[in-house]
């Protein structure tokens, strides 16, 4: 395979497959991997090659009134988990497997852990949704209790945690704030 059979094949991925630019270049780093690191030869100089152009777009971001007027048509859990996503930026994921421990309410923050890329983070907490927040928990501490009474309500945890202390899966801190 030399000069114009890579150029062929990546134009032909760009031309007849449409794929976009980082798979085009993913297929390149490939071969210039295998010229180099397998076959431990030099890549030959690509001067017909048609590289794809990344495409850069604006973002399609709400106006505060199209916010409220969706917010205004939602009520109950839906509601308070579209008003902490959109005030605090979690992500949806991020803020089903929100649990009770991880909300501050003394500092105003929430706790994301294990977020994208695995990574912890601390984000704000709206004052605007504390109190909807508060009794949202207050409702799940409630349920929790009685889930305890009949022999339920353990929550899942790492598996770190559970071996340092089995019981905190039974405690409200490691419940989930939006029960899914």
């Amino acid at each position: 395979m030399g000069q114009s059979e890579i150029e062929s094949y990546l134009n032909y991925l760009a031309i007849k497959h449409h794929v976009s630019a980082s798979t085009q270049s993913t297929a390149l780093n490939a071969i210039a991997f295998l010229y180099t690191e397998v076959l431990s030869m030099e890549m030959p100089c690509l001067e017909k090659l048609k590289r794809i152009k990344r495409h850069h777009y604006i973002p399609v971001v709400l106006s505060i009134g199209e916010v409220q007027s969706i917010l205004g048509n939602m009520q109950g859990t839906m509601r308070l988990i579209a008003e902490l996503i959109y005030g605090t930026g979690l992500r949806i994921g991020e803020c089903v497997k929100l649990r009770i421990t991880d909300v501050d309410f003394d500092n105003n923050q929430i706790t994301v852990r294990a977020g994208k890329g695995y990574k912890d983070r601390v984000t704000l907490l709206p004052e605007t949704i504390v109190s909807s927040l508060r009794t949202h928990i207050t409702k799940v501490a409630q349920l929790h209790k009685t889930d305890l009474l009949k022999g339920n309500g353990l929550a899942p945890i790492p598996n770190v945690l559970y071996k340092k202390c089995p019981s905190a899966s039974s405690t409200l801190a490691w419940q989930y704030v939006f029960l899914y």
